[in-house]
Order: C-alpha cells, then sequence, then structure tokens
C-alpha cells in the first residue's frame, strides 16, 4: 500500500472515479482526486468522512491536521475568511504538504478548488 495515502480500500466509490484511479496506477502519475462528495477518504470535501480535527483559525490559508486512529490522515482547510474549511487528503503518489500546495493553487475567489466547481458545473450541465 502507498505510505502517502491513509487507506486505499476506501477509495474510489464510483466507476468514474476508479477508472481515474486505475489510470493514475497505469501511467505511475500523481493523482489528487478533487471531489464534493463527503464519502471519499482521499480529494477535497466539503465535510468530514473520518478523523477528527480542531477548525482552523478564520483567517484564509489557516489549516489543521485530520487525525484518524492515531494518524495525520488529511488537513482541515479554511480557504477563505470566516467561510466554512474543506478537508484534504492525498491521493496517488502524492504527499500531504503536495496536496496542500496544489490545492491553495486552484483556488479563485471561490471556495472550493477551481477543478472541482469545473467539474461540478459540467456534470450539472450533462445532467439538464
Amino acid at each position: 500500500m502507498d505510505k502517502t495515502h491513509p487507506d486505499i480500500r476506501n477509495w474510489p466509490a464510483t466507476f468514474q472515479e476508479a477508472v481515474a484511479f486505475q489510470e493514475a496506477l497505469r501511467r505511475q502519475v500523481r493523482l489528487v482526486p478533487l471531489a464534493q462528495p463527503p464519502r471519499l477518504v482521499a480529494g477535497v470535501a466539503k465535510s468530514r468522512l473520518v478523523g477528527e480535527g480542531v477548525e482552523p483559525d478564520q483567517a484564509a490559508g489557516s489549516c489543521n491536521a485530520l487525525i484518524w486512529k492515531g494518524k495525520q490522515v488529511g488537513l482541515i482547510l479554511r480557504t477563505q475568511k470566516g467561510i466554512k474549511p474543506l478537508y484534504i487528503s492525498p491521493g496517488h503518489r502524492i504527499t500531504l504538504p503536495e496536496c496542500l500546495e496544489i490545492t491553495l493553487g486552484c483556488l479563485t475567489r471561490y471556495r472550493l478548488p477551481l477543478p472541482v466547481r469545473q467539474a461540478d458545473r459540467l456534470s450539472r450541465s450533462l445532467r439538464a
């Protein structure tokens, strides 16, 4: 099992996520699974699936450790001042500090990272 991933058996939850994960394994590329559903252990989520942690300070960019079974499995990250935080955790071939750097680099004026917002908008338009 990849040491940077808290529990690979809990991910992926859907066929599309499984395909993305298998392709990342096949190509041996890094994977930051950016997803909104709280069922995911790896990625970016609006709410916590597992673990405990203290909410970060109110300032944007503040973060605290997310601990599960005595191990740090992610971060609680506040992306905007006074707005609810996100929960991030590493995926395939990526460390938690790299996850944080990429997530912060994908933020615009919204709470969610740009790739998550774009995927959400695309999926909603395809449903219509």
